[in-house]
Parts: C-alpha cells; structure tokens; sequence
C-alpha cells in the first residue's frame, strides 16, 4: 500500500465518521436538552397572547422532563407555526432548523437555515449550522456550499468550532494536510482537559501527520 492510496483510504475513513463524531464535540448527549430549553424560553419571549395560538405550551414543558423524538417534533409543529405566522423571526428559524436537524431531517434543516440566513446574513451560527445541516446530507462529506458556508461562518466568527472542525476535513479530502492538521490543533488547544472529544482530535491529527510525513 503506498502511502499515497494510505493517505486517501484514511481521508476517506475520517470524512465519513465526520458527522458522526461532531455532535460529540457538541455535547450531543445535552443536545436536545438544550434545544428545548432554547425553544422554551424563545416562546415564553414572544408574549402571552402569542404564545397561546401557535399551539399547546405544554409540548414544550413536556420535552425538559424527559427529551425524545415525540417531544421534538411537538417542538417542530409549535415553531413551524411561528415561523409561519412570524417569518421574519430569524431566531424561529434557527429553533426550528436545529429541531429538524437533532430528529435527522436534515433537508428540512438546511431549508430552515437558509431561511434564517436570508434574513440575516451577518449571523456565523447560521451560517455554521446550515453547513453541518449539509454535510449530513453528504453523508459526512464536506460539499463545495457546506464549505463555502463555513468559510462564511469563519469571516464572520474566526473562532466557530463546528466550522473549523469540518473545513479539517474539506482540507484532509484534498490532501492540505497541514491546513486540516491546524484546525484540528487549535480545537485541541482550546479543548476543557476533560472534555470527551479531545482524544478524537488527537487521532486525526495523528493520522493526518504520519501520512504527511511519508
């Protein structure tokens, strides 16, 4: 095996484990947790009166006390009616997109990021997340508009670490191992000494380096 054909076979094995791994980074085991303590408290913001026809506030209560795919999509049905009563409201977007994206309707979540980056065009987390919304649909592969709107996540918020994370990528499938190789490396860096993800950055950054040194 050259090193070359080595070289590919583990870009290969690394892009396609890429979406699998990411929510890791996140915090996937508090992620839909969040989500609905975001929603929740979004549509406690929105006012009383408002609140009361886009659905029942208790499909939100619900989702804290126990988070599963029937409680989210409550949270879907009560933020497709906002967006659709409201939509201009960026921030519904972007619930409703990360909803869709945490039960893996990952087309629903790219169009809902779209939306919300319409709207707003200054917003890195849009950005950010409409490009992880499309690398699921890759797959795990990074596509030319998941890339581009990542590099838009970066010149907007030089620090987003879900873009970082899969431009390495994008830079690894192409051989520009030492652009994914500092990506990575500043993840690492900037890692919690505790924190879950860390010794999966050190493998890739391990492979990516012995094959730059064949």
């Amino acid at each position: 095996m050259t090193a070359l054909f080595a070289f590919i076979i583990a870009a290969i094995v690394l892009s396609a484990s890429a979406f699998a791994v990411w929510p890791v980074l996140r915090g996937a085991g508090r992620g839909r947790l969040i989500l609905a303590a975001a929603v929740l408290l979004f549509v406690v913001g929105v006012g009383a009166g408002t609140y009361l026809t886009l659905g029942r506030p208790a499909l939100a209560v619900r989702s804290l006390e126990g988070t599963n795919t029937r409680d989210t999509a409550g949270l879907i049905a009560l933020l497709a009616k906002r967006v659709h009563h409201t939509p201009s409201d960026v921030r519904a977007w972007t619930f409703l997109g990360k909803a869709y994206l945490s039960l893996g309707d990952t087309n629903n979540a790219a169009k809902a990021f779209a939306r919300g980056i319409a709207l707003d065009n200054s917003n890195a987390e849009l950005y950010s997340a409409y490009g992880e919304a499309l690398v699921a649909q890759s797959g795990g592969a990074v596509p030319p508009d998941a890339e581009a709107a990542f590099n838009k996540a970066l010149t907007l918020a030089p620090k987003d670490q879900a873009a970082r994370y899969y431009l390495g990528f994008a830079f690894a499938a192409r051989g520009e191992k030492a652009k994914a190789i500092a990506l990575w490396q500043g993840l690492l860096d900037e890692a919690p000494a505790n924190a879950p993800y860390r010794q999966e950055l050190a493998m890739r950054i391990a492979i990516l380096s012995r094959a730059e040194k064949k």
